[in-house]
């Protein structure tokens, strides 16, 4: 699941056993090291990083979240002991949003984002008569020849919405829940 904070704020993850390495598994005398990582910017250590009895606990402090630069990041856990054993694994992956104080700053999620652009581009399709077919809705530039196809990509991005708002939530998407009064 793709999470989202601001440069500046503090983060904890608390990763589950069951994603990665159980103690009983991991050699003796391990100890963890984590990393967040994005692909334009250095590694920057994440100080407080423990294996506790049923889950690794990862705090990323307000001071290291200033370190880090906007876009998609990776935290990355690090294992290692003194008998020479290493084992690195990607624990999550996640969004960094840009600090409010930053004027690309902007609170919308990717799929947020990306529905705006796609509504945009239909609406200048519509304007057109249909003469303007090429958008770029995120990172792809894309050629459209009908408005089902926009319209099929606008669909696809309200469904990714609405399973945001709906983990945000902390609701089952496929359940639909009904009060009869």
């Amino acid at each position: 699941m793709v999470e989202t904070f601001t440069v500046g704020d503090s983060f904890e993850w608390k990763i589950d056993f069951r994603h990665g390495y159980h103690p009983h598994k991991l050699p003796s005398k391990v100890s963890v090291k984590a990393f967040i990582k994005s692909a334009d910017s250095d590694p920057v250590e994440v100080t407080n990083a423990a294996i506790e009895s049923k889950h690794i606990s990862v705090f990323l402090s307000s001071k290291d979240s200033l370190k880090l630069k906007p876009g998609r990041a990776n935290l990355i856990l690090r294992f290692a002991n003194e008998d020479g054993f290493r084992k690195t694994l990607i624990a999550d992956t996640f969004e960094i949003m840009p600090a409010i104080e930053d004027e690309t700053f902007d609170p919308r999620t990717e799929a947020q984002r990306c529905l705006d652009q796609a509504r945009s581009a239909l609406s200048k399709f519509i304007a057109s008569g249909g003469r303007v077919k090429r958008y770029t809705i995120g990172s792809r530039t894309i050629e459209y020849s009908t408005i089902t196809e926009l319209q099929k990509v606008i669909d696809y991005y309200l469904e990714q919405v609405y399973l945001e708002e709906c983990r945000r939530a902390g609701r089952d998407p496929r359940k639909i829940l009904v009060k009869f009064v």
